[in-house]
């Protein structure tokens, strides 16, 4: 049998987990283009991405590297990857966002997680 932690090097480290991942939300019924984001989402370049015909897919996937990317540079939760280096220019391009703005994003997405984290902590007293 195989351990846990030798399971998890298998499945990410191998870079399977997308795939993977694609193959349950096909299984669970979730949408085309969710099985797509799960699919694709490390394929910075859209030439990579098989198989994807709307734009509309294609800025989904977008958004999930971007995501992906900021949970990395914020150090919240866990992204998958030690490293995700720069931000490409060119994504920040395709999802209409300033290039060379990514500092200014990522101090936007904190000032909205601090402002979740205090709602939360208000409706977590309250249920107590």
């Amino acid at each position: 049998m195989i351990g846990t932690r030798r399971l998890h090097d298998v499945i990410i480290v191998a870079g399977m987990h997308n795939y993977l991942g694609q193959l349950v939300c096909r299984d669970w019924g979730l949408s085309i283009e969710t099985q797509a984001a799960v699919r694709w989402h490390h394929a910075i370049n859209p030439k990579q991405r098989k198989d994807l015909h709307t734009k509309a897919t294609q800025n989904l996937i977008d958004v999930v590297i971007l995501g992906n990317w900021l949970t990395h540079e914020m150090k919240f939760g866990l992204s998958g990857h030690q490293s995700h280096g720069n931000l490409p220019k060119d994504l920040l391009e395709r999802l209409g966002l300033d290039p060379n703005g990514h500092k200014e994003l990522i101090k936007e997405v904190q000032g909205k997680h601090k402002a979740i984290r205090s709602f939360v902590g208000l409706l977590e007293r309250q249920a107590a």
